[in-house]
């Protein structure tokens, strides 16, 4: 059992808890991350094992399998075949999960959790997010972490350490009494328009350089920007190494069976439907996340002061440290600051003031 670290109280009530990362968290971490992954995962490398067994036994015509006991073996064939491909990819999937994390949370980190009325905080050194209650589809809390759901996916998994059991005993029900009266989108589209964000409308960007040296960036979010944030996400040699591994799988398919009897049904074109399976399914579980936290008319609010970026999507707030961001990677539509390979904020291309990006690849050598 994991034991809470001790905490403080912060001016406005809320609780602030702060611990100094090591080894175990980013394994766990990586940990529960794969096993939420290989709940869709495992079943679906199984499923296609079982249709592979089964119709290379029905495409085969063998007189050996005329019975039901026959077709029960080849069944129980394919979920084997299906359990031993799956195990490789977990391992492969849980190394490259830790790599990332332990990229994004090194030892020595400083974790800090926020807890307030009603919204959650946790930032990782200069790099912090704060969420309101009322935007979060579910909050879990298990023996290891604590887990808000936005859209079905998790957008906060907080260690078990940083959360004070007096919060883990009540924050599951002040979620449920918070959405009973709040839902989904309200606070974020509350004075948002566009005379507010000083606009001429959704989808429109205005930036203005304050007296203290900083810039503010303000625009309305419009009915296309989720899927344009996503777009930028997926970049084109991303999206073309894709379509490259599924046309291989295809061809070798193709020249596997010449005949064409059992081609639909082949080890490749099996590989490469769960392969464009998987990607299709990030890619609408991203969009469903970004549709649902800046919803057609929330005001974006980006702040940029020489050392730091602070936005407000909708309800959602992050701040970043520029110390922080080790890479910028640009599109068309947007702007990621990225930390190692993972991005931390994502900024709408209107958004940015000019020179900004050459200013952080100066000062960092991104």
């Amino acid at each position: 059992m994991v034991v809470p670290h001790p905490h403080s109280i912060l001016p406005d009530g809320g609780v602030q808890t702060s611990m100094i990362a090591d080894r175990s968290v980013a394994r766990r971490l990586a940990t529960h991350t794969v096993a939420r992954r290989a709940r869709w995962l495992i079943p679906a490398i199984v499923v296609a094992g079982l249709i592979l067994s089964l119709s290379t036994v029905a495409l085969g015509n063998s007189p050996g399998f005329d019975t039901l006991l026959d077709w029960a073996l080849a069944m129980v064939l394919g979920v084997i075949v299906g359990g031993v491909i799956t195990l490789p990819m977990l391992v492969l999937m849980w190394w490259m999960t830790l790599r990332q994390v332990r990229t994004l949370i090194p030892d020595g980190t400083l974790l800090t959790s926020e807890f307030g009325a009603d919204w959650i905080g946790y930032g990782a050194d200069g790099i912090h997010t704060r969420l309101r209650l009322s935007e979060l589809d579910r909050i879990r809390v298990s023996r290891t972490h604590l887990v808000a759901f936005v859209a079905g996916q998790p957008v906060l998994i907080i260690p078990r350490e940083l959360v004070p059991n007096e919060v883990a005993e009540g924050i599951v029900q002040r979620h449920r009494e918070i959405r009973a009266v709040h839902r989904p989108g309200d606070a974020g589209a509350q004075g948002s328009g566009a005379e507010h964000a000083g606009v001429d409308g959704p989808g429109s960007a205005r930036i203005v350089n304050d007296a203290d040296g900083t810039t503010v960036a303000t625009m309305v979010a419009d009915r296309g920007l989720p899927m344009r944030l996503v777009r930028a996400t997926f970049t084109g040699s991303s999206l073309v190494l894709c379509v490259v591994a599924v046309a291989i799988l295809v061809a070798w398919a193709i020249i596997d069976d010449a005949e064409g009897a059992g081609i639909l049904v082949s080890a490749p074109v099996i590989g490469a439907v769960v392969f464009v399976g998987v990607l299709a399914t990030s890619y609408w579980q991203l969009f469903a996340r970004l549709r649902r936290l800046m919803p057609v008319g929330a005001q974006l609010y980006v702040r940029y002061s020489p050392d730091r970026v602070e936005a407000t999507y909708g309800t959602v707030a992050t701040s970043v440290s520029l110390a922080d961001v080790t890479r910028i990677r640009e599109t068309r539509a947007a702007i990621d600051l990225c930390h190692g390979r993972t991005p931390v904020l994502t900024i709408p291309a209107d958004m940015m003031p000019p020179g900004f990006v050459d200013h952080v690849r100066t000062n960092r050598n991104t």
